[in-house]
């Protein structure tokens, strides 16, 4: 809990010309220990990949697939998603794949007995080309995250710029994010519920999910392009230097 409670920004920010943050929640915590900062927000880049053949997956034809990527820590909420996935599961036909190593050995034992169950297979690190091909794989995606820590997921923005509907952990961290473009749950003790909902909800209705992930794809297209990117350091840094000149 620490590492989320105290986030020693106070030295660098007070002693830093100008400050680069990607969405406004980390702005927040540097505001929080130095008032006076000067803050530039640009939204992490992101580059479309090259045409993608989807992996296969063993799952059953019909399956609605939900992939969840990365390092699997317990604020990426592991447990009540394989929590939710099981009553999903025993509603419609559904998989759920777990493509990323576990960052905790508790956590792992915790989740083994799930990791069992129909529907879900687990794959340990995934390198660029699998993780690729099985995020094409995927029919929608989630990357929630509690407690956060001011990070934007560069995981969420590939996702979403495959075209992938996602669901988010609601807060700062993704409030850039259009409501139209992604499916927001609350953190808390109605987050279980809401995740249940909401995978229930997009297995059920897929022309609409294909829609969130292509509005997903647009928005990430038109606001976190290279280019765009680019030209906001250029003006944060020129900025920076003739503050300091």
């Amino acid at each position: 809990p620490a590492y989320f409670s105290y986030p020693m920004l106070k030295r660098i920010a007070q002693n830093s010309i100008g400050l680069i943050v990607h969405n406004p929640g980390a702005e927040a915590m540097v505001r929080a220990h130095s008032p006076g900062a000067r803050i530039f927000e640009i939204p992490h880049l992101h580059r479309a990949p090259e045409l993608v053949h989807p992996a296969r997956l063993a799952f059953p034809a019909r399956a609605f697939v939900f992939g969840v990527f990365g390092h699997l820590r317990e604020s990426k909420r592991v447990l009540p998603i394989l929590r939710a996935f099981e009553r999903v599961a025993s509603q419609t036909p559904a998989g759920l794949l777990l493509a990323g190593d576990f960052a905790a050995s508790d956590l792992e034992r915790a989740v083994r007995p799930l990791l069992r169950r129909p529907g879900i297979f687990h794959t340990g690190y995934t390198p660029e080309d699998q993780f690729l091909r099985y995020a094409a794989a995927c029919d929608a995606c989630i990357s929630l995250r509690y407690p956060a820590a001011g990070e934007t997921s560069g995981i969420t923005i590939r996702l979403m710029g495959l075209g992938k509907p996602v669901i988010l952990s609601s807060g700062p961290e993704t409030s850039r994010f259009p409501a139209a473009a992604c499916i927001r749950i609350d953190s808390g003790p109605a987050e279980e519920e809401m995740l249940e909902a909401a995978m229930l909800w997009l297995a059920t209705h897929r022309s609409e999910a294909r829609e969130i992930g292509r509005r997903a794809a647009d928005y990430i297209a038109r606001s976190h392009d290279v280019d765009r990117a680019a030209a906001a350091y250029l003006v944060a840094l020129t900025a920076c230097y003739h503050q300091k000149q």
